[in-house]
């Protein structure tokens, strides 16, 4: 039911779009009505969907930049938080010297602070990551996978070029 949704949702208004302008069209048509409707519902209802889509991609973005930011601020307010209770934890642990009992209690709390920043820390840089990421697969891997070692004799000048895989496989049949 939730994909339903969202496909009326998406596709709604390219739809009512499309229809309208497919009934305009097709009205002036003399000889075919249906070939004339159906042609520019096609064509109309593609450009309107990615129309939409458009939209709908650049809303999503700024989306997620403002959640982008708003986790990255409430990341730099735990890191500060963290800071003054590692500041406590250290005064505490310079009183403690004298109470044997408790050293074992403050160095537990001492490593969850660790523990704690070190999340922190790793937080931060998943969301840098993700803010500097381009979307939808703008930076990707290599379309044909590189050469495991590379042959220095296609740089050479004047040398003959070394045989295409297609034809190197053509002629071993």
């Amino acid at each position: 039911m939730r994909i339903l949704t969202q496909i009326l949702k998406e596709f709604g208004l390219p739809l009512v779009v499309a229809l309208t302008w497919a009934w305009f069209r097709a009205s002036s048509a003399q000889d075919n009505w249906w070939a004339s409707f159906i042609s520019n519902l096609a064509g109309s209802f593609f450009f309107a969907s990615w129309i939409c889509a458009q939209f709908m991609r650049i809303k999503r973005q700024h989306e997620m930049d403002d959640r982008l930011s708003n986790i990255g601020e409430q990341l730099a307010q735990s890191g500060t938080t963290m800071k003054a209770l590692t500041t406590k934890v250290t005064q505490i642990l310079e009183q403690v010297k004298n109470a044997p009992a408790l050293q074992p209690l403050m160095e537990d709390v001492s490593e969850l602070i660790e523990t704690a920043n070190t999340q922190i820390v790793l937080a931060n840089n998943a969301v840098a990551e993700a803010r500097n990421t381009v979307p939808f697969g703008w930076q990707s891997d290599w379309a044909l996978p590189q050469r495991l070692v590379p042959n220095p004799k296609i740089y050479e000048m004047g040398s003959p070029t070394p045989p295409l895989p297609l034809i190197d496989e053509q002629s071993k049949k």
